[in-house]
């Protein structure tokens, strides 16, 4: 029986048991009454066909916090998530195409009980290091010419400062919600262990060089915020759903998508399976 079903029977069960209990109050009782989802855009991406609020955003409603918060049955969800978003957007206004993005803490009142936050990718340009990854292995296909050129430097130098962030970051929401459960969600793995990989332009070579890389900056996010108190879902230790997978196995895109979200990025399943871990953490 999948992690769903039972949280459904979960809720049957809830809604009859109360029923019996004090009839002329027979709702379904939830664990949470106000979720708020906070993030970038592995927060907030899945499927660009099915897109809600700023458009700029790419905040799809097959997010990972959309599934959750079907899954809990919860009140009321905010998702103030948004692509491109950095620590700083956690405060500040977000500028985007077509408009701006409110600080993603405006979203937060003091009955929130429920915050889930991925943050921190963007401040150290992980994305970008990995496109530019990519095109070093267009030069060589076997070799590692990212790792030799320390292409992925400008992930590994801030890191210890972006740590910092991050956990201002979770000090932040608990001043504005004393009360909420704070989950922070670790990226999705992009990539396996080990090459080759058909469906991405990085060398070979490079592929461990990448997922060190990754693993490390993950540890780092996940140690600062469990660190002020966050419950840790790691989702990168998911193994075997990465962009080198065939469609349908694989949970992030590779450079060509096989549907219409962002290359590098979670699908629907992926969000879906990363609900199901946030869930069963909770």
């Amino acid at each position: 029986m999948n992690l769903r079903t039972t949280t459904a029977l979960a809720a049957m069960a809830g809604t009859i048991l109360t029923g019996i209990a004090n009839p002329a109050h027979a709702e379904p009782r939830t664990m949470f009454q106000h979720y708020v989802s906070l993030g970038d855009s592995y927060a907030a991406v899945a499927d660009h066909t099915s897109l809600r609020g700023e458009p700029g955003c790419f905040r799809s409603t097959k997010n990972y916090a959309s599934d959750l918060a079907a899954m809990l049955g919860v009140r009321r969800h905010d998702d103030a998530s948004c692509g491109d978003a950095k620590t700083e957007n956690m405060t500040q206004p977000q500028p985007i195409t077509g408009g701006v993005n409110p600080p993603q803490f405006d979203a937060i009142t003091p009955d929130t009980d429920l915050v889930t936050v991925s943050i921190g990718g963007n401040d150290v340009g992980a994305v970008t290091a990995l496109a530019t990854c990519g095109m070093y292995g267009l030069l060589d296909r076997a070799g590692n010419p990212c790792q030799q050129m320390n292409g992925l430097e400008s992930i590994n130098g801030p890191l210890a400062d972006v740590a910092d962030r991050v956990g201002r970051v979770v000090e932040g929401i608990r001043a504005r919600a004393p009360k909420a459960t704070i989950v922070y969600v670790g990226y999705l793995a992009p990539l396996p262990e080990a090459g080759p990989c058909a469906t991405t332009p990085i060398a070979d070579g490079d592929i461990p060089y990448i997922k060190a890389v990754h693993k490390r900056m993950v540890d780092t996010f996940t140690a600062a915020a469990s660190a002020h108190g966050a419950l840790i879902v790691d989702a990168s230790a998911v193994t075997g759903h990465d962009l080198c997978q065939p469609a349908g196995v694989r949970w992030v895109e590779p450079l060509l998508p096989s549907t219409i979200t962002s290359p590098f990025h979670p699908n629907a399943a992926g969000q879906a399976a990363v609900a199901d871990l946030i869930a069963a953490a909770l």
